[in-house]
């Protein structure tokens, strides 16, 4: 009985294994690394699964989609994508710099019509010419001024460009905005100090003269006249020699702020140089030409009447006062330097003589 046990039990035996194949076995399970699943996201994912994640984590794709997101991210211009088929050309895409750009974000704008940004300082004949240029299916390019979502403006150049069907019909429009604001500003402040005296910010000598030749071809062709005012501040160079230059730079700054304040439209005010300035009084009557000028000079003369604190130590105010002469077209002259020899000559007499500028 025990012997047939024991032939049991030898048949069941399981034959050990050699010494070096369990030595071989267990150092390779031990140097064998365990699955990464950042370097290799399949290794881990159970054996039903891995076909649709390999799909998902090809090689390529996903450095693509990285890489296009850090282009966008990078993008100094704003690109929308407009569905032109539709009747309000709605935006379907916007990337980061139009969101940028013009403080929508897209939630905001998608599904709107692409002229969102549009304000009252936006020309309305430059975006005619741009809706006819859409209509056409034609490429434009354009300058226009935009209005962003916090109410501040700015400038853009604009790139609109068809996006055609497999049939050759428009259905699309890529718009490209570069802000060029900055750019835009330079010239304008540019522009501006050409024409513009930097201390008071009155048209300056070049500025005037063509004023003046506009306003003598306006009074030839209308049949009406135009006066000349010439005259320069008094006392002037003794508050530069007295007091230097800085209180003198005032004194001329305040005397252009009053009469500036009540100049009529068509009038003209400016800086000839120095101390002297000319105002154009424009489109007045012919036979009562001078009577008309010296009406409007006695309202210039008044805003003179309150003196002028030249914010030095010690303090001291200043009575503000002109000496001026006055030339009529075409009585005095028909041409701008005529005129303006006129009205100097007579300022000079007048200053000579004591005279105040009212002309009485």
């Amino acid at each position: 009985m025990v012997e047939a046990i024991d032939d049991v039990v030898d048949r069941r035996r399981v034959e050990p294994a050699p010494a070096d194949e369990i030595h071989s076995a267990r150092v390779s399970d031990a140097v064998r690394p365990a699955p990464d699943p950042l370097r290799d996201p399949v290794a881990s994912v159970p054996e039903l699964l891995k076909p649709a994640v390999k799909r998902r984590h090809r090689p390529g794709r996903r450095a693509q989609a990285e890489l296009m997101r850090r282009a966008n991210a990078a993008m100094s211009s704003g690109v929308s994508l407009i569905d032109v088929r539709q009747s309000d050309q709605p935006l379907v895409y916007v990337n980061m710099a139009f969101e940028r750009l013009t403080g929508y974000s897209a939630a905001d704008v998608l599904g709107r019509s692409w002229k969102i940004s549009q304000g009252p300082e936006t020309d309305p004949e430059t975006m005619a010419w741009l809706d006819d240029a859409v209509r056409r299916g034609k490429e434009s390019r354009v300058v226009l001024r935009h209005r962003r979502r916090d109410g501040t403006t700015y400038w853009c150049e604009t790139l609109m460009a068809p996006v055609h069907a497999e049939d050759g019909s428009v259905t699309h429009y890529m718009s490209v905005q570069k802000d060029i604001t900055e750019r835009t500003e330079h010239l304008e402040r540019a522009a501006h100090l050409a024409y513009h005296d930097a201390l008071t910010g009155l048209p300056n000598r070049a500025r005037l003269h063509e004023h003046l030749s506009l306003a003598v071809a306006r009074a030839e062709r209308n049949e009406t006249a135009l006066a000349v005012v010439f005259f320069d501040v008094d006392l002037f160079k003794q508050v530069n020699d007295r007091h230097g230059h800085e209180a003198g730079d005032r004194l001329l700054a305040e005397f252009a702020r009053r009469w500036r304040a009540i100049a009529r439209d068509g009038d003209v005010l400016a800086r000839f140089g120095g101390d002297e300035f000319v105002l154009l009084i424009t489109d007045i009557p012919r036979a009562s030409s001078r009577e008309t000028a010296t009406a409007a000079l006695s309202r210039y003369a008044d805003a003179l009447d309150r003196p002028v604190d030249l914010d030095v130590t010690p303090s001291e105010m200043i009575e503000l006062a002109v000496s001026a002469g006055l030339a009529i077209y075409p009585a005095d002259g028909t041409t701008p330097d005529a005129l303006l020899l006129a009205a100097d000559a007579e300022m000079y007499v007048r200053k000579r003589a004591g005279r105040s500028p009212s002309f009485v």
